[in-house]
């Protein structure tokens, strides 16, 4: 083959070549571009807890904010509360569904009044997002304060033998127009087992009273006063004693307040008559008992008394001055001391 024939052999084969490149990029053209076979990653929302409003005895409105959706087109958003401050046993409530950033709330009803509660809002898409626990405390109830009544124990009065008037002292009824006012009373300091005696209804503060009997002789008494009202109310705790019984005179024994043993036999009659009892006794009202200082008792509405001028173990010189008659004595041997 001449060098003509092997030019011209170059050319078609050139020819041909560029043809079917021609025909490969066409049908390459034609072919969709593969696309990368890496995962896309997922990414939850982000969403934040505001504070509570309308806050009222047994409704709230909790609120949150949606602040990014993540990869997700649409995000369901809500909200749990308790009153456990760690959220144990809350309750979740869903708020609904966002396709963009927004802020949200959600409405309660049926809560405690007066309960602090816990919440906190959350986001669900791809991915799920809890924000921090926020707190509100609904309202009181509402209406008028209720305030108790104030009482005061007062010392007894008229103590006896076996009876005593108890005394109290209504400071103040509180927010009630009528208080029952009463006393417990008892042996024991601390008022176990007493016995409690009311003393009636009463519209306005001041002192009340109640007369009791049936006491055991020379024994001491705790006394308090109570009151009820809108709530109840006691004061402090107060003694009394209950008089001494009286001994048999001739024996020299103590006996209650102006009485002590001094037999009297040969009193004269002119004594007797101003009224000097003929069983004559020591005052220990003025102090302990001597052998000077004999007073004698005399009958309601005279003041006829003696005195012991001289005593030994076995006898008594008296001296006795008649009612309206003073100066004018008398003398006496008393026997049998």
């Amino acid at each position: 083959m001449d060098s003509k024939q092997k030019r011209r052999l170059t050319y078609v084969i050139t020819a041909i070549v560029g043809a079917i490149i021609v025909i490969l990029a066409v049908i390459l053209m034609q072919q969709p571009i593969p696309t990368s076979t890496t995962p896309q990653v997922k990414t939850p929302p982000s969403v934040s807890t505001a504070a509570a409003t309308g806050v009222g005895q047994t409704a709230a409105t909790l609120n949150g904010n949606l602040g990014k959706l993540g990869t997700a087109a649409t995000v369901t958003v809500g909200f749990l509360y308790g009153t456990s401050p760690s959220l144990a046993g809350a309750t979740n409530v869903s708020a609904g569904t966002e396709t963009a950033t927004t802020p949200f709330g959600q409405d309660l009803t049926g809560l405690t009044a007066g309960t602090t509660y816990y919440f906190e809002a959350w986001a669900n898409g791809e991915g799920f997002s809890a924000a921090s626990v926020l707190s509100f405390t609904t309202q009181t109830q509402s209406g008028p304060q209720v305030h108790a009544p104030a009482v005061a124990t007062n010392s007894a009065s008229s103590v006896g033998q076996t009876s005593a008037t108890l005394n109290g002292n209504l400071q103040s009824l509180g927010t009630a127009s009528s208080v029952t006012v009463g006393f417990l009373y008892s042996t024991d300091p601390g008022l176990a087992g007493s016995l409690n005696v009311s003393g009636g209804a009463k519209s306005a503060t001041g002192v009340f009273a109640q007369p009791i009997t049936g006491l055991a002789v020379n024994k001491t008494y705790y006394v308090k006063a109570w009151a009820a009202g809108n709530g109840f109310a006691s004061g402090s705790v107060v003694p009394f004693t209950t008089a001494a019984a009286p001994s048999e005179p001739g024996n020299g024994n103590i006996v209650p307040p102006g009485w002590a043993h001094a037999a009297c036999p040969d009193l004269p009659e002119q004594a007797k008559a101003w009224g000097v009892r003929a069983r004559c006794e020591f005052n220990m009202t003025y102090g302990e008992m001597k052998k000077q200082g004999l007073t004698f008792t005399a009958r309601p509405g005279t003041t006829a008394t003696s005195e012991i001028l001289h005593a030994n173990d076995n006898s008594a010189l008296l001296r006795a001055a008649a009612p309206g008659n003073s100066g004018a004595h008398r003398s006496a041997n008393s026997r049998q001391f």
